[in-house]
């Protein structure tokens, strides 16, 4: 991974208005991820802090496919570009990245455990319990599903462990895709 400071200034501060607020722009060089700038402030006066990352490259639109059905495809990395979405349909999950979404890398498993840390947010009800014992069974590899991983920038991948076998596809145009080759 290379690490290029790009600009640094310093500007009034969006918190306290002073003209304390440093503002450094780097360029990350990360696998799988391509250039990243990275975006980061603050201020001297009031410790304000704010950071930002945006993708430089971007690659044609991609799905990609892993059937989850044991202990490797559980421990399969993902990397999740900011923009990606993550899908599991068996279980009528469907992850969408917000306007502060950042880029990370995790496991199947880990998705499954944000999704418990997302459920035990919500209200106590018979349908969130049924989802909860469902999500916990499928990381204690007890109920087999796919997960798809869907990202218009093509910046995401899933790097499957063991003899685990990914489908990618090259998104097209809307609702059209071919498998890449």
């Amino acid at each position: 991974m290379s690490i290029k400071e790009v600009l640094r200034y310093k500007t009034s501060c969006p918190s306290c208005g002073r003209e304390e607020y440093n503002i450094v722009e780097l360029i990350y060089e990360v696998p799988y991820l391509g250039k990243l700038l990275l975006s980061t402030g603050y201020c001297n006066s009031c410790g304000y802090r704010s950071y930002d990352t945006i993708n430089l490259d971007v690659s044609s639109p991609i799905r990609i496919e892993v059937y989850v059905d044991s202990d490797d495809a559980l421990n399969s990395l993902i990397v999740r570009g900011k923009k990606a979405i993550i899908k599991i349909p068996e279980f009528k999950v469907e992850i969408t990245p917000g306007p502060f979404s950042e880029p990370y890398i995790t496991t199947v498993e880990g998705i499954l455990y944000r999704i418990l840390e997302v459920l035990s947010a919500c209200d106590e009800s018979e349908e969130r319990e049924r989802c909860r014992r469902m999500i916990e069974d499928a990381i204690d590899g007890k109920i087999s599903f796919t997960l798809i991983l869907e990202d218009p920038t093509g910046r995401s991948t899933i790097i499957p462990k063991g003899n685990v076998k990914v489908k990618v596809y090259k998104l097209m145009e809307e609702g059209e895709t071919l498998p890449e080759q």
